[in-house]
């Protein structure tokens, strides 16, 4: 086995053993992953997350630090934009107060048929 395949094996199974020992059987996947996350962190004080979220409660899958609305952040797709609304809903430590993806694509689908692109901002601080 050459050294790059070894490599990618190894790496490969650190991955599955990380996994393995936060996420219990009866909790395996990525919603599982989460749930057990957020679990692990529910005890962190409250007052000592000025914005009211733990991005870390959430599996990090979107990248979401590289979507920053600096000159150098990449363009979304949808499905990266719902992931990075799942995320930031996981890492609520309250119930979001903000509307569902599902809502906002609702309430956008009469300006995309015009061909306007709603865009938002949300400030958590």
């Amino acid at each position: 086995m050459s050294g790059t395949r070894t490599l990618v094996l190894g790496v490969t199974l650190l991955g599955v053993a990380l996994v393995t020992c936060i996420v219990s059987p009866a909790k395996a996947g990525a919603h599982g992953a989460t749930d057990r996350l957020a679990e692990l962190l529910g005890d962190l004080p409250a007052d000592q997350i000025p914005t009211g979220i733990l991005i870390d409660r959430a599996l990090p899958l979107s990248r979401l630090e590289d979507h920053d609305g600096s000159a150098k952040s990449p363009p979304s797709s949808l499905q990266a934009w719902r992931q990075m609304v799942h995320e930031i809903s996981k890492g609520a430590l309250v119930a979001p107060s903000w509307p569902t993806s599902e809502a906002v694509l609702e309430r956008a689908k009469p300006l995309i048929r015009q061909g306007v692109v709603p865009i938002a901002i949300m400030a958590f601080r």
